[in-house]
């Protein structure tokens, strides 16, 4: 009679069904049903082939590229992230594309946590959408129903097929991506041969069947205006339509929105609907996008339908630019026919003009004519960088777009080569040099290149790597190139956790160079607490270019000030000081009395703490006087007032200069702690458990002062090492080679005096603890501490070695600029 369905119920183990497979085994259906591709929830089940076409997979529950999903992963809000994707069925979602995959966050935790509220809140099938193996078994393994499994592909084949076997394990459906070890397939017939391979791989070897794969041709945005980008969307329809002939019974999926990234949302929503309808046409079967953010074709107009199309197609009406005709209609910006008659004018416009406009035509001729009069360097800093500048504030403020971003970028581009042989010798390279770099493993440079764009417009020099580079690749560059900064670049989470292996390799190499990271995947949390610890240098989060271009900025342009005529203007050009601590001197090795700021006790808890401070967050404390008559000693006890306003200046000058080269910066390493009195020793204990980590010996006549004040009782101290780094004393050595003592003495007292204004900035921080109403800090090797192998004490509690500090056999820190000290209760 035959045997359609059989399995088990609630107690059924494996060996239940592992019999039940043996006993039925050869027993044939008691009628034939044709197999239906389908994907299931909890509650419901989704046909794969659907009409009318495309299977929608909602895109609100992806934490790259929803900003309210991703808030609510870090909040830890799963009820919200539940409510968010159920919200998606009312749109016209299908399946529900889900990654948590957010740098800094725990993937397969999230996984586990959300998967089971999932299950029973929302009936929507899943398409687990990571990157991490262990994350996508989790998911498969927690989440009710018939998965898809996003994605695999040939950039890392023994990874695709570890996943392959898993799928085929857990009965998911796999997309296959048409990227191989030289990125990302552009053409048609490229995404065609990485298919075969995946196919092969996939199917005739990896046991899943033709209906259980979905084919990803991949898109590029065609709002960039580049020109190797031109053919993007209708490579990828030839692709899609030549799959589905090739690949009869298989599936074909995209990220159709990717389409127009950088427009605006008018814009946006024309170009990804009436791209949706060609790649429909051509063949697509799912698309993976906001469904709720799609028109009807109808509803647009036809010549809004054919400014799209022309884009799609790449197809020129005369000179137009398909890009800008689109723009325009959305009157994003004048015409082309507008800027023409501009530029054919009699009078030809001004050059910033030229630049707002991205007009590369009329450049040569006005600065040929500027140039008669003025200095280019002049030219440079009066007119182009300000146009630069005004081209940021538009675009932060959503009145620019990104192509005409791009297109000012290359019209200033295009006005420095023009100026580069009227320039000086040595023409304009104070400006500095950015290292650029997308991380291993990762292929995606259009971010990195807009970066190299934009930065490289202002007047800097970038050096553009490429994309996989290793960390040894960019320390190789480093050194060779001297850069003022190294930018890192990646849009996977897989990137942003390679950042931090990057920046550790980068410590252990010695390097110290600021880092700029940027990426879809990385957030400024992400950067602070996991890659600025790992780094002795100061690691800056980016999130877009127009940033990058400010922390060049900032990093290389602390303004100089002018000679000064009087001590009012002393104290306008000097950085101002942020509110916080104030500092009195008492014995040699201490200072005391800082107001520190209270905070929850339970900070206590927390061992040790690493921080990064920019040297313009401290330098403001210094204390002129002790510095000009003790360290530099250039002011007698009554100095002039012109020597002393000659004294501020020099400084400012040095801070600035020292500043734009990166020769100190400030790095922090502190722990909280208990202690107590035993004998002649401070014993250290944990402040959570007691237990005693080790034990400090000061002079018996200090110690018998803290044992008067404490007795037997348990107090709060603290431990410390900061340093301003070594490229301060390497520049002090090269000043000897050359003679310049003079310099060299001056560099080594303001190191000495910005390494002490450090170490109270550090004691600053530390939070108010019970009994500590006035503190004190000592260090080893003065009279109170004389013991300096203390230190090894203080090393092994704080590990400063993360902070790039070191000691020698002698007990000596490394670099030279670096103090280390406890502080603790003042003795009364």
């Amino acid at each position: 009679p035959g045997l359609n369905i059989a399995g088990g119920c609630c107690g059924t183990t494996p060996e239940h069904i592992r019999q039940l497979v043996r006993v039925l085994n050869g027993i044939a259906p008691r009628r034939a049903v044709p197999a239906v591709p389908r994907v299931s929830s909890l509650y419901s089940a989704q046909e794969l082939k659907v009409e009318p076409r495309p299977l929608f997979v909602g895109e609100r529950t992806n934490a790259s590229g929803s900003k309210r999903f991703r808030e609510l992963l870090l909040a830890r809000d799963f009820e919200g992230m539940v409510a968010a994707a159920q919200e998606q069925k009312s749109e016209g979602a299908q399946v529900m594309d889900l990654s948590v995959a957010a740098a800094g966050q725990d993937e397969v935790g999230d996984v586990r946590e959300l998967a089971v509220r999932l299950n029973s809140g929302v009936d929507l099938p899943v398409m687990v959408d990571s990157t991490r193996y262990e994350a996508v078994e989790t998911a498969l393994e927690r989440l009710a129903g018939r998965c898809i499994v996003n994605s695999v592909n040939l950039e890392d084949p023994a990874r695709a097929e570890k996943t392959i076997a898993l799928c085929r394990k857990m009965g998911a459906a796999l997309v296959l991506m048409t990227i191989d070890r030289k990125g990302m397939a552009m053409t048609a017939e490229r995404k065609l041969a990485i298919a075969e391979r995946l196919y092969d791989m996939a199917v005739r070897h990896g046991g899943l069947a033709p209906q259980d794969v979905f084919f990803d041709f991949l898109t590029f945005t065609l709002a960039s205006g580049e020109e190797s980008l031109r053919d993007a969307g209708a490579e990828t329809l030839k692709a899609i339509r030549r799959a589905k002939r090739r690949f009869p019974k298989s599936f074909t999926i995209l990220g159709a929105s990717n389409i127009s990234f950088g427009l605006k949302p008018d814009a946006r929503r024309a170009l990804n609907t009436v791209f949706l309808h060609h790649a429909i046409e051509h063949g697509l079967d799912a698309a993976i996008l906001h469904a709720g953010r799609i028109e009807p074709l109808a509803s647009l107009n036809t010549e809004t339908v054919g400014r799209c199309e022309d884009l799609i197609f790449n197809r020129r009406r005369g000179a137009a630019d398909p890009l800008a005709e689109l723009l325009a209609l959305f009157g994003d910006r004048p015409s082309s026919t507008g800027r023409e008659a501009r530029a054919a004018s009699r009078r030809p416009p001004p050059v910033g003009e030229l630049i707002l406009t991205g007009n590369r035509a009329g450049i040569a001729e006005v600065l040929a004519e500027l140039l008669k009069t003025r200095a280019p360097l002049a030219v440079i800093e009066e007119d182009l960088l300000p146009a630069m500048a005004e081209v940021g504030r538009r675009f932060e403020a959503g009145k620019m777009q990104l192509p005409f971003v791009l297109r000012s970028a290359e019209a200033m581009r295009a006005a420095f080569d023009i100026l580069q042989p009227h320039l000086p010798a040595g023409g304009d390279k104070g400006r500095g040099t950015l290292l650029l770099a997308t991380v291993r493993g990762d292929v995606h440079d259009i971010g990195k290149n807009l970066v190299d764009m934009i930065v490289s417009s202002n007047g800097f020099k970038v050096v553009n790597l490429g994309v996989r580079q290793t960390p040894e690749d960019i320390l190789e560059a480093a050194r060779r190139h001297k850069p003022e900064a190294v930018g890192l670049s990646g849009l996977l989470v897989e990137s942003a956790r390679a950042m931090k292996e990057y920046v550790e390799v980068f410590a252990g190499a010695g390097l110290a160079t600021p880092v700029i990271c940027g990426g879809a995947a990385l957030n400024r949390d992400y950067v602070e607490d996991e890659l600025q610890p790992a780094y002795p240098g100061r690691v800056y989060y980016a999130k877009d270019a127009l940033e990058g271009l400010k922390i060049m900025q900032a990093i290389t342009g602390w303004k100089r000030s002018k000679m000064p005529n009087t001590k009012k203007q002393i104290e306008t050009d000097r950085p101002k000081a942020e509110p916080g601590p104030v500092v009195r001197r008492a014995e040699a090795g201490a200072t005391a009395v800082w107001n520190r700021p209270r905070i929850d006790a339970g900070f206590a808890r927390a061992l040790t703490k690493i921080i990064h401070v920019e040297i313009r967050r401290y330098a403001p404390y210094i204390n002129r006087d002790v510095l000009f008559s003790k360290r530099w000693r250039i002011l007698g006890a009554k100095p002039t007032r012109a020597a002393r306003l000659e004294a501020d200046w020099n400084l400012d000058q040095m801070l600035a200069d020292a500043h734009r080269r990166g020769l100190w910066h400030g790095a922090l390493a502190y722990g909280l702690f208990v202690a107590r009195i035993d004998g002649r020793d401070l014993a250290v204990l944990h402040p959570g458990t007691g237990q005693e980590l080790t034990r400090l010996r000061f002079a018996p006549a200090f110690t018998r002062r803290l044992s008067r004040q404490h007795g037997s009782a348990r107090f709060h101290v603290a431990l410390q090492v900061v340093t301003t780094g070594g490229r301060a004393v390497e520049e002090g050595r090269t000043l000897a080679e050359q003679g310049r003592v003079h310099d060299q003495f001056l560099i080594h007292g303001l190191g000495a005096e910005l390494t002490e204004v450090l170490a109270g900035y550090c004691q600053a921080r530390l939070p108010e603890l019970p009994g500590w109403r006035k503190v004190a800090r000592y260090s080893p090797g003065y009279p109170v501490w004389p013991d300096l192998s203390e230190q090894q004490k203080i090393f092994t509690l704080l590990r400063p070695e993360r902070i790039g500090v070191t000691l020698t056999e002698s007990f000596q820190m490394v670099p030279e600029y670096s103090t280390s000290a406890i502080v603790l209760p003042l003795p009364r």
